[in-house]
């Protein structure tokens, strides 16, 4: 079970690990985070070792705390302990890709304006950036997830002109929710758009 918890912390929030056998009795709990606040957007995945890596925004930890939010990926062993983590410049959505030891993640902290969607290998810590979205005004409420060959990216922008990858799209609507769709190397495919009222 991975969360949130103001009262196990180290100041502020901290992210919690709770493990349980299938009867729901807990086996441990552990919580991760340093003075300032930390929390996750749910995405984990169990190791080949019976460990987890997990991943969530820490303002304790990396480059602009405690001002800013960075992305915090937390690896444990079997027990919680953790073995390794990592830390960089980054706020939006994430996905931990069931099929590999990648990060995917969708990153709207440069401007407000733009969203970059990036793969981060868990194992060498190297950051790829794999497409861009631009959009007329303000986009939010940024959603990623994958599947064996595909990223879907969805979320909300202000404004009816938007470009997905080299695709420049009209929707004639100001207010917009949408689901796009590209390759796990980051080409565009398709996107469907809808009036957000």
């Amino acid at each position: 079970i991975l969360g949130r918890s103001w009262s196990f912390s180290n100041g502020g929030s901290d992210i919690l690990l709770i493990r349980t056998d299938k009867y729901g009795d807990t086996l441990w709990t552990k919580h991760y985070g340093g003075t300032g606040n930390e929390f996750t957007n749910g995405a984990i995945k169990i190791t080949s070792d019976g460990g987890f890596v997990f991943a969530g925004n820490t303002t304790s930890f990396g480059p602009g705390t405690p001002a800013g939010f960075n992305w915090y990926l937390v690896k444990t062993d079997a027990e919680g302990n953790t073995v390794d983590f990592d830390v960089f410049h980054s706020i939006g959505s994430a996905t931990l890709d069931k099929e590999e030891n990648i990060l995917y993640f969708a990153d709207n902290s440069n401007t407000l304006d733009s969203i970059t969607i990036y793969k981060k290998d868990l194992n060498t810590k190297l950051l790829s950036p794999l497409s861009l979205i631009y959009t007329q005004q303000r986009n939010e409420e940024l959603q990623i997830l994958t599947t064996q060959d595909y990223i879907y990216v969805s979320g909300g922008f202000l404004g009816h002109i938007a470009t997905f990858g080299d695709t420049l799209i009209d929707s004639g609507f100001d207010y917009n929710t949408f689901v796009a769709q590209f390759t796990k190397s980051g080409q565009f495919n398709w996107i469907r758009i809808v009036e957000d009222i």
